[in-house]
């Protein structure tokens, strides 16, 4: 009796798990068993092993411009850009997961959203002018040889 319950209840999960396989596909489920890999996936898309990813190597690009070694902007995720992205976390006050999450990059972005930076790098004259428009004295640019 107590097997023939058992054997129910798995077919109803295993039922349950096929329907849902089927509705939404392989994403839902993996969305169900790591919320954050999942939503890593869908900001920069799928990161595979020694692959090139532009949008890891944005990511890695602005971690570097914050001052977190990624490890270079190669493109792959690998150790060093998660230590990175975990040390962002924990230094911007959210959940450290280790994973680009929608958190995450919305911080790192907030530079890039709001024109400080130019082609990957920091836009000195759009921060000056930032820093007038907010009542501050920032002096003339910097120039670099």
């Amino acid at each position: 009796m107590k097997s023939s319950v058992k054997i129910w209840k798995f077919s109803v999960v295993l039922s349950s798990l096929c329907a849902v396989i089927a509705s939404s596909g392989c994403d839902q489920i993996y969305r169900l068993l790591h919320k954050e890999g999942a939503e890593e996936k869908e900001i920069v898309g799928l990161s595979q092993p020694l692959e090139k990813n532009p949008n890891i190597e944005e990511v890695q690009k602005l971690l570097d411009l914050y001052g977190y070694d990624p490890g270079g902007a190669d493109g792959i995720l690998g150790r060093r850009t998660r230590d990175a992205i975990e040390r962002f976390q924990k230094d911007n006050g959210l959940e450290p997961t280790r994973f680009v999450d929608a958190k995450t990059w919305e911080k790192l972005r907030v530079f890039v959203n709001n024109g400080f930076v130019k082609d990957g790098e920091l836009n000195v004259s759009q921060m000056q002018e930032a820093l007038k428009a907010a009542g501050f004295s920032p002096g003339p640019a910097a120039v670099v040889i």
